[in-house]
């Protein structure tokens, strides 16, 4: 089952990314179309490290697909026995996203997933996001998600919420 999920969230991915990749002649000028961030928390991960790509479907209206790779550590509270070892995960965030907004702010809505390994946790996400006009600008996000999945066996915290800040390129 969740190979099945894993494997159908890359297609879609990929069916939005090299899909709209082809449609240039929609594109703003100069306007910022990827960004490079750092996530603080969320999307299962402690730390990451993110590529998002925007598509403009119209002037009120785009479609984001990001993907990252970031770290989280096993987290045990072991008062008394004996505490199993615990584990430091490569993490693999992404998600398809729509955002509603005009000019700088959005408010982002869509579907996500993190690959912890062997294990894979699969969440709706929701969100805000202040995309410069222009390339080289300052890309704030702040986002939640709540999973939906989650694969036994990974005792890592959840955080809900989450903030990612980088550069539009």
């Amino acid at each position: 089952m969740k190979k099945n999920v894993f494997v159908l969230v890359v297609i879609a991915w990929m069916l939005v990314f090299f899909g709209y990749a082809q449609e240039g002649d929609q594109e703003p000028e100069n306007s910022p179309l990827q960004s490079v961030a750092f996530n603080i928390l969320g999307e299962a991960s402690g730390l990451s490290l993110n590529y998002e790509r925007f598509f403009v479907l119209n002037d009120k209206m785009l479609l984001s697909a990001k993907i990252g790779m970031g770290v989280v550590h096993e987290f045990e509270l072991c008062i008394f026995g004996n505490c199993s070892p615990l584990r430091t995960f490569l993490t693999v965030p992404h998600h398809v996203t729509l955002n509603l907004g005009k000019r700088r702010h959005f408010f982002e809505i869509g579907m996500g997933g993190t690959l912890l390994g062997s294990y894979y946790i699969l969440y709706p996400v929701a969100g805000w996001k202040i995309i410069p006009e222009h390339p080289g600008g300052f890309y704030f996000r702040l986002f939640t998600e709540l999973p939906i999945h989650w694969s036994d066996g990974a005792r890592v915290i959840f955080w809900p919420i989450g903030i990612s800040l980088g550069v539009t390129i």
